[in-house]
């Protein structure tokens, strides 16, 4: 017979265990990466979140490439700054950071050790539960049952896209990166260096702030949703009273 108390105590355990993990792997990250296409006319910087800080095309950049094929070497020089940021895993204190993080929900003799000891601190994860009333238990798994069919169904990516004033450059990001670079073949083959990369850094600028905006969107959406959830939940488990009574 399912124990709801020793299940969320192994939910728990297990969302400390991955917090600790995840906040290890995060320091060990370099703050900011560096890549270039394979011509080297473009150069992409990426901060800590991946999502590109300048994209900036080289002088003399017409001789490698052409005007039609620099919105694709923007974003291969992106994912050449990805993929050395992620090469740290290659490394001893990468292997290490990536072995520690848990895998599968602890077992039964985890869950009793986690009732025993001090609940692992989550308010870095979900907030502070101490002051969450939560519902009726039957209340709660109903709901969360009712968010697992709507993650079933397709989900509206989160991005921002940007252009410059003329419209000539075009950025779309998402939270895992660069996501398309067009620029106007015309007005770019006619343009100099130095007006092409204050497009692109006017494009980027309002790329980031409109995936900002979306983002904090999301996450106000989710808010009032499973978040809110889990808080509850947890809020159970550090007060059992509260369950035996629910």
């Amino acid at each position: 017979m399912n124990d709801p108390l020793r299940d969320l105590q192994q939910m728990s355990a297990f969302l400390g265990e991955l917090t600790n993990s995840l906040a290890v792997t995060r320091d060990i990250l370099p703050q900011r990466s560096e890549g270039a296409d394979r011509t080297g006319s473009v150069t992409v910087v990426l901060d800590q979140e991946d999502l590109p800080l300048s994209i900036v095309v080289a002088d003399g950049w017409r001789q490698r490439l052409s005007p039609g094929a620099l919105g694709g070497a923007a974003v291969e020089a992106g994912q050449a700054a990805a993929v050395d940021r992620l090469s740290i895993w290659q490394q001893d204190a990468g292997q290490a950071a990536w072995e520690a993080v848990p895998d599968r929900l602890p077992g039964d003799d985890a869950a009793a050790d986690a009732g025993a000891t001090t609940a692992p601190d989550l308010t870095l994860l979900i907030g502070d539960v101490s002051q969450v009333d939560p519902r009726p238990l039957e209340v709660l798994a109903e709901d969360v049952l009712t968010a697992l069919d709507r993650a079933g169904a397709p989900s509206v990516p989160v991005q921002g896209r940007g252009s410059d004033e003329a419209g000539h450059v075009t950025v779309v990001l998402s939270r895992g990166g660069l996501v398309t670079c067009d620029a106007d073949e015309r007005w770019a083959a006619a343009s100099g260096t130095a007006a092409l990369n204050h497009a692109l850094a006017a494009a980027l600028s309002k790329a980031r702030t409109e995936l900002a905006a979306a983002v904090r969107s999301a996450k106000e959406e989710a808010g009032t949703g499973t978040d809110a959830m889990l808080r509850e939940a947890l809020a159970l488990l550090a007060d059992p009273g509260k369950l035996r009574n629910s």
